[in-house]
Order: structure tokens, then sequence, then C-alpha cells
């Protein structure tokens, strides 16, 4: 999951997870969203993307798994719809994304219980997992996984596949993959992507 900053000037490409800014905070939403609308109304931003990489569910899917997020999957589908041809690019399991010197690989598809098999965390376990490699260091990025999506990819993904120097700690770093799942990534450095009350750990939550 690689996200650009939408305060600068410049953003080559976003590549994003179907909870990227699902679940995010409201103020990343908004300016993504409003970013997108404005660049399928044609209006000068300032900003200039060249593609935007993603995966995301059908609404009929969010209608049984996540409803709480149905409203804003519509808006952010509705936009990439809007944009110019080949800006919007879905990806897939081993697609592989080049930017400047930077290789960036799809490792997994995305994990969909059936509708018979509803969980709580549905949306946070269809996180796309994205392995950056640059200047000969490797960078995992797993979204917001939880247990299942995380097993999921532990059985379909090479374990070579999901070794890495960095990785970013699923789901902020709190109620996530498992332990065997870090284990098969074996990172040198790991990256917290928290707020400061769960860094705090305040109310033992």
């Amino acid at each position: 999951m690689l996200r650009s900053n939408c305060d600068a000037r410049s953003c080559r490409n976003f590549c994003c997870t179907r909870k990227d800014f699902l679940r995010g905070s409201s103020s990343s939403f908004h300016k993504f969203s409003c970013l997108l609308q404005s660049e399928a109304d044609g209006e000068d931003t300032g900003i200039t993307i060249d593609h935007i990489y993603y995966n995301f569910a059908s609404l009929d899917w969010y209608k049984k798994h996540e409803l709480g997020d149905l409203g804003t999957a519509d808006a952010i589908l509705t936009a990439l719809a809007g944009l110019p041809k080949g800006e919007a690019c879905p990806v897939k399991k081993g697609d592989e994304i080049l930017v400047d010197d930077v290789c960036i690989t799809v490792l997994n598809d995305r994990y969909e219980p059936d509708d018979d098999h509803v969980g709580e965390r549905d949306g946070n376990d269809a996180s796309m997992v994205y392995r950056m490699l640059v200047n000969g260091v490797t960078i995992l990025f797993t979204g917001d996984l939880q247990v299942d999506g995380g097993n999921h990819v532990l059985e379909t993904v090479a374990k070579e596949d999901l070794k890495a120097d960095i990785v970013q700690m699923a789901h902020h770093g709190q109620h996530a993959v498992t332990k065997e799942f870090y284990e098969a990534v074996s990172p040198k450095i790991c990256m917290w992507p928290t707020p400061q009350w769960l860094w705090d750990n305040e109310g033992d939550r």
C-alpha cells in the first residue's frame, strides 16, 4: 500500500488497498474523493496523478459484508469510473507497477469470504498486500489485514515473496495478523501507522 500525500504539488501514483480510505480518517477520504472528483470534472487541481492502482469489491459485496462502508465505496468507485481512460488501474495478484526505479508487486488476491461466512472485519481482511523494492530494500505494505486475511496470504503467497526488510504493521499494529505472519516476513524494521492513543495504549485498548 503506497499512499501519496494529497497536499503535495505533484503525485504520480497512488497504490491503495480497498481499505485505504474506507477506514482512514475522514480528512484523508475527503481530500482523496475531492481530488478524484475534480480530476473527473477536468478541473486544474494543481496536482498531477498519472495512475491510481486499486482493487475493490463489488457494491453487492459491500451490501452483505460492509454495509457501513457502502456509501463510501460507491463514491470512490463512481469517481474512479469518471477518470480519464487509463488513469484508474485495477490490479491483481502478480501485477508489477514500475515507478521510476521502484518496483511494486501485488502479492495477493483479495480475500472475500462467501455470503455464508460473514465476519466482523471482512473489509479489513480484503486488504491487498504490496511489496516495494527500492534501492535493494524490500518493504511490505499489509493494509488493514487481520487474522483471516493474513492467514489467506500465508496460504496463497510463497514464503520467499513475503520476506521483507521493512514491514508496515497490519491494522495499525493492533488486532491484526498472527505472529506466524510476521515470522514469515522476518523484517528488520517495523513501521507502526498508529494514532497516539493506540501507541500509548490508553485504556488498555
